[in-house]
């Protein structure tokens, strides 16, 4: 299952990469940090151990054959080797279980979330489910010894699926209002640049000012062009807490910035 898997992620990788970039680089970086922790535990159990030995289990884990080397020394009942820290089983639910919870379901909302907002296509599906079984088969193979692991990868298993369901039914217009992979400055510029509500549109310097950097010099523009017609018809938007929002840098007119401090100034002094 794991290498299916693994075949189904490269193949949807490349297919990421011509509509969905964000997609494909959180697919790659769920892989790489679950190889990463596994040659964590790699290092960890067999540190003991002799140089060697453990170049071998690194080995294992980073051409993806560990799950197979794990179940065949489980199944063979092989002795604990000299210097190990964990028996064969302990060390297959340890690899599996950052396999499961940093690279199966994190891959599994990955490829949900990609697969309601873009195309639906034979190989999206196939892979989406291919990655829910493994997780069910992960989850469910630690059941050897230790039924609780079983218990909470269903429970696991069960919560993508219905996440999946959830995201597959609902208005395919709500969908990225409830989930995106835009960053931060991605969300705030696209708002300056698509709004029509000028309180809108100046809430933008109320973010952090590395958010909007790319462009300062259109939101000076607009400020400049507008600041005068807001300050003289004092439109209700146009209160104190939303001047305070101005930048004194962004305001190329001194006397206009000096109006607008007074405004502010004598509104305080009213309060008082």
């Amino acid at each position: 299952m794991s290498f299916s898997d693994l075949a189904f992620d490269i193949v949807m990788i490349i297919e990421y990469f011509r509509y969905s970039i964000a997609s494909a680089y959180a697919t790659i970086g769920t892989i790489i940090l679950s190889l990463f922790f596994q040659c964590c535990v790699v290092l960890v159990a067999h540190r003991k151990r002799k140089k060697r030995y453990i170049f071998r289990e690194l080995l294992y884990v980073v051409t993806c054959v560990k799950p197979g080397v794990d179940a065949y020394r489980v199944v063979t009942k092989q002795p604990l080797p000299v210097g190990a820290m964990v028996t064969a089983h302990e060390e297959m639910m340890y690899h599996r279980g950052v396999e499961l919870f940093i690279e199966c379901v994190p891959g599994c909302l990955i490829q949900a979330i990609a697969y309601v907002n873009t195309q639906q296509t034979t190989v999206a599906t196939l892979s989406l489910l291919s990655s829910i079984l493994t997780a069910a088969f992960i989850s469910a193979s630690t059941t050897i010894e230790k039924d609780v692991y079983g218990a909470i990868g269903g429970l696991i298993v069960a919560q993508v699926t219905t996440f999946c369901l959830f995201l597959r039914l609902i208005e395919p217009k709500y969908r990225e209002t409830f989930m995106s992979f835009k960053t931060g400055s991605q969300h705030v510029i696209g708002t300056f640049r698509t709004a029509t509500n000028e309180r809108v549109k100046i809430g933008v310097m109320n973010n952090h000012r590395s958010l909007w950097k790319e462009i300062e010099e259109d939101v000076r523009v607009w400020l400049n062009e507008n600041l005068e017609k807001w300050i003289e018809e004092e439109q209700e938007w146009f209160n104190d807490s939303v001047k305070t929002m101005v930048l004194d840098d962004l305001v190329d007119d001194p006397s206009l910035l000096k109006v607008l401090k007074n405004q502010m100034f004598m509104r305080l002094s009213e309060g008082e």
